[in-house]
Formats: structure tokens, C-alpha cells, sequence
């Protein structure tokens, strides 16, 4: 991988998208690793524009959202009625929802 000026966009060579196809096992065709390799060059010189942005002043986010007001209480309350649940049900088994098996067991 090749840098340039910081105007110019970052290269990733084929020779070097068809090594990591090859690590990652994965078949590619000329036309693909050509446009890879120009999708790659772009995805790299915007991380490192985004990397030149002046961040250390900035506190560290834990959730983008920092609202903590407008959640309900986590409380205890009456829930649905379960024979009715049951009733509706296609199938149950020992007073719970009967569902296909997914994955098969040994």
C-alpha cells in the first residue's frame, strides 16, 4: 500500500487485494479486484482524513444518546394471561410454546 500526499487518495495495489483474497479465501474476478482496489484506496484515505480530525479534547461517548430520563422504571407487573396464550397457541407442551426444532442434537 503505497501513501501519497495527504490530497491524494491512499492506492492498494491488485497485487495486493488479490494476497488478502487469497488469505481470505476468497475467488475474485479481474473486473472485482480491480474496482476492490479502487474502493479500498478511497476507504483508506478517509480513514485517514478522519484521523487527522482533532479529537482529544473530546470525552469518550458511551452511548450516543445520553438521555437517561426518558426510560420507564424497570418494575414488576401483571403479565399476559398464560392458559389464554396457550389456547391460541398452534402447539404447546408442559405449559410452554412448542416450536420446530433448529439444531439437531446428538
Amino acid at each position: 500500500m503505497s501513501q501519497s500526499s495527504s490530497k491524494e487518495p491512499l492506492s492498494v495495489s491488485e497485487q495486493e487485494v488479490r494476497s488478502v483474497a487469497k488469505l481470505a479465501q476468497l475467488s475474485l474476478t479481474e473486473p472485482e479486484v480491480a474496482q476492490l482496489s479502487t474502493e479500498l484506496g478511497r476507504i483508506l484515505g478517509y480513514m485517514q482524513e478522519l484521523a487527522t480530525a482533532g479529537v482529544t479534547q473530546v470525552p469518550p461517548t458511551l452511548h450516543p444518546v445520553q438521555d437517561h430520563e426518558g426510560r420507564r422504571k424497570d418494575v414488576c407487573r401483571p403479565s399476559l394471561d398464560r392458559e389464554l396464550l396457550l389456547r391460541e397457541a398452534p402447539e404447546h407442551v408442559d405449559g410452554g410454546f412448542a416450536v420446530p426444532l433448529v439444531l439437531e442434537s446428538e
